[in-house]
């Protein structure tokens, strides 16, 4: 059963817009980066960040954690990367190669690779040691917005100003395949969970869907956006993704059944980013009005089931009410629901002319052999959950005593 998404914290320490968030691979964290330059450090249920980094001298436009957690990865328009490291407020690693706006980082498998895409119309492949870059992919005519690695690293595909999407081979750095016949520029672009498809979100306001075992195959193409896509996101099952738009709304496409689940307007103004948690349970959003959203998926129908947030914590539940002048619908507080949003006729008809569309293309079942190792980090996830919620309390505890102590030092007027 898939229940309406609930909005449960909301954060605001960024002093102009937000530009990306990216979840913590196990421990319950967030990083963001914005406009202001600043990149931050949040801890799920504190209601204040942790950590602020400060370095960048301009437009932050990619954050990102490492594999392992250990590492977060900035870009920025300053031209610069850089390497912090979590809970530690030390200077980070500067890594300078690239000649213009770096717009997006991307680590592989292992923390010691990563991908960077430029407005120098290429993109490079670092190592983390060396701190200097490997590999220069080069064949795009124009800015690359975003690059990132497949799930299996092996191959790395991006999007560009110039109307394409291209993907790589990672070793040797040779373009396999260049996806074409866009109308306009890509602002972001993933892999499928299972390695198998790639999506990429449009300036023209779509979303689009290919085999990328097949030559230039679209298999999906959703326009349901009234604005420019900024960002996308697959849930872990493979069977959801989420989209973000300068339409202010973010929307959760449900890819087996063809249609738009959700359509959700969640902050005033665009929508940049969106990210799932790694288990699916949660999913973030941020827009320029400076604020962060974390919000449960309940695609279970289960909504206590992996909590990231406290019991203590009050949750906030909006509801949708109907917008008769638009397809988008408005956070209201009563006790309206979510209204799902139809595919358009284009979009129904440009899927079955291109594709007879199966659920096996948006499975992603786990081999049975690696159960094992699976229920091995789960456990050690939740040894590290535990941990963390005792990190969390003491530091409210010491937020408490910080304040009660500035109040019996501060002299009377």
């Amino acid at each position: 059963m898939v229940a309406n998404p609930s909005l449960v914290q909301i954060y605001k320490e960024h002093r102009e817009a937000v530009q990306s968030v990216n979840f913590h691979p196990f421990m319950k964290q967030l990083v963001s980066g914005g406009m202001d330059c600043s990149v931050f450090l949040w801890n799920l249920g504190l209601k204040t960040a942790v950590h602020k980094y400060i370095g960048h001298t301009d437009t932050i436009t990619s954050v990102t954690f490492s594999p392992s957690g250990r590492l977060i990865a900035s870009s920025s328009r300053d031209k610069t990367l850089r390497l912090w490291l979590p809970n530690v407020t030390l200077d980070p690693k500067i890594c300078r190669v690239h000649s213009a706006t770096i717009r997006s980082v991307d680590f592989a498998l292992e923390d010691q690779t990563l991908c960077t895409a430029s407005d120098d119309s290429t993109v490079k492949i670092w190592s983390v040691e060396r701190y200097s870059s490997l590999l220069t992919l080069s064949g795009h005519g124009n800015w690359v917005r975003r690059a990132r690695f497949s799930p299996d690293a092996r191959m790395i595909v991006s999007g560009s100003d110039d109307l394409t999407v291209k993907l790589w081979d990672r070793d040797n750095g040779d373009c396999i395949q260049t996806l074409t016949n866009l109308s306009d520029y890509i602002n972001d672009v993933a892999f499928h969970p299972s390695g198998m498809l790639v999506a990429a979100a449009s300036a023209d306001c779509s979303v689009r869907i290919w085999d990328c075992r097949m030559r230039n195959k679209l298999l999906q193409y959703f326009k349901s956006h009234s604005g420019p896509v900024n960002s996308i996101s697959f849930h872990i099952s493979g069977k959801y993704l989420l989209s973000a738009s300068d339409d202010s709304t973010f929307k959760v496409l449900d890819l087996m059944k063809e249609k738009v689940l959700f359509n959700v307007q969640g902050h005033k103004g665009p929508t940049t980013s969106v990210s799932f948690n790694p288990n699916g349970g949660y999913f973030a959003t941020s827009g320029t009005d400076e604020k962060i959203l974390i919000w449960k998926t309940n695609f279970d129908g289960n909504t206590d089931r992996d909590s990231i947030i406290p019991s203590n914590l009050t949750q906030e539940r909006f509801s949708l009410t109907n917008d008769p002048t638009s397809s988008t619908t408005r956070f209201k507080h009563d006790g309206s629901t979510l209204i799902p949003v139809r595919i358009t006729k284009e979009n129904s008809d440009n899927i079955r002319r291109n594709e007879t569309f199966t659920a096996n293309h948006f499975s992603n079942e786990i081999p049975q052999n690696e159960s094992k190792a699976i229920n091995s980090l789960k456990k050690l996830a939740n040894q590290i959950d535990i941990m963390n919620n005792t990190i969390n309390l003491l530091q409210e505890r010491l937020i408490t005593a910080q304040g009660i102590l500035k109040k019996c030092t501060t002299k009377p007027s």
